[in-house]
């Protein structure tokens, strides 16, 4: 959402969290490229963009996880990452970074795990085993257009009888070319609207996929939101 930036180069937060209930009043949200004290970025006073988010999503509890973490001034973090944002109850968070063909190999092992840490030995406190199910929702800035390679990769099938994620678009709108979600109303000379922003679901959970939509009118940052529903 750089860092709540809309294309009218104004910095605000509370857009961002008006569209999401104006768009679809989710129960989950997910937010990618929040910022926290980085006066530096355009249009941007420093704010702490995680507590503006939780001070305008009354009802949800904001899980923000950082990607970069460097030191600011007067003892100071500065801090860049995503967030999530939930009604739903929410069990143990975790957080996982790396780069692209990286990351989708990663997360290909993390779903692979599935329920693995039930056969922990804990029994309590910050590190016992808690229920991690097999189904998953990946969603996100993915920075690769359907046609990649990495894409087709991350839609493949688990040798350990995972279940397979599966492109919620493609699933619902078959042989349909995905949405533009990035460069539709602002992209630099040559460069063409495309797709890169994903919801994969396992495929236990396709038969629950009721809707997916892409905003492309909105103009609340660079890239334009994604909607799903399950029933």
């Amino acid at each position: 959402m750089q860092w709540c930036r809309g294309l009218d180069g104004l910095v605000d937060p509370a857009r961002i969290a008006r569209e999401a209930r104006r768009l679809a009043d989710p129960d989950v949200l997910c937010l990618q490229e929040v910022s926290v004290g980085f006066a530096d970025l355009s249009g941007s006073r420093g704010e702490n963009q995680v507590e503006a988010l939780e001070r305008e999503l009354p009802g949800y509890a904001v899980f923000f996880a950082s990607a970069v973490d460097v030191p600011g001034e007067a003892g100071t973090r500065l801090r860049f990452g995503n967030v999530v944002a939930s009604r739903l109850p929410v069990g143990r968070v975790l957080r996982h970074a790396r780069h692209r063909a990286a990351q989708i190999e990663r997360l290909r092992e993390l779903h692979g795990q599935g329920n693995g840490e039930r056969e922990g030995k804990e029994t309590g406190g910050p590190f016992r085993p808690l229920p991690r199910p097999p189904s998953a929702i990946v969603c996100g800035d993915f920075n690769l257009p359907p046609g990649d390679p990495l894409h087709g990769r991350f839609a493949e099938g688990f040798s350990d009888g995972a279940p397979r994620l599966v492109d919620a678009w493609e699933a619902l709108h078959p042989g349909e070319p995905h949405a533009h979600t990035f460069g539709v109303h602002e992209r630099d000379e040559g460069e063409a609207a495309y797709c890169c922003d994903y919801v994969f679901v396992s495929e236990d959970l396709q038969p629950r996929l009721k809707s997916i939509a892409v905003d492309g009118a909105n103009r609340a940052s660079d890239h334009q939101p994604v909607i799903l529903s399950l029933e």
